[in-house]
């Protein structure tokens, strides 16, 4: 008749391999490598999105100065605008269109305007006027 004796299990049978690659570089302590491996993914997408937050941020701020200035050289530029409108309105004055042409020589006529009327045209011969 056989002797009953008791089989050895797979895992008692090996020793445990020693980590390779990252495992070993997160090797702790036994058991700590499997967890701390298995969380790696997710901390390194969590800190891909850090990342990206964090250069949003910085482009979202840099746009604001931009705008800023550009906002301060367009006041600038609607500030000239408005003086020299104002300047070119005031010159284009009758008075003042008076004043700058007396300085050339010429003055400002004070006979009433008039309508020059053809006594013959060249395609319909006479024209006639009205009384």
């Amino acid at each position: 008749m056989a002797q009953n004796t008791f089989k050895k299990r797979p895992q008692e049978e090996q020793a445990t391999p020693r980590p390779q690659g990252l495992k070993k570089f997160f090797r702790w302590s036994g058991s700590q490598a499997d967890s701390s491996t298995r969380f790696l993914p997710y901390f390194l997408y969590v800190a891909f999105f850090g990342i990206l937050y964090i250069a949003n941020t910085h482009y979202a701020e840099r746009n604001i100065r931009k705008i800023n200035k550009l906002k301060n050289e367009v006041d600038e530029y609607r500030l000239d605008y408005t003086t020299l409108k104002s300047e070119y309105m005031l010159a284009g004055k009758r008075t003042e269109v008076a004043k700058k042409a007396a300085r050339l020589g010429i003055e400002e006529s004070n006979k009433p305007a008039y309508k020059l009327v053809p006594k013959r045209s060249i395609l319909f011969g006479t024209v006639k006027t009205k009384p």
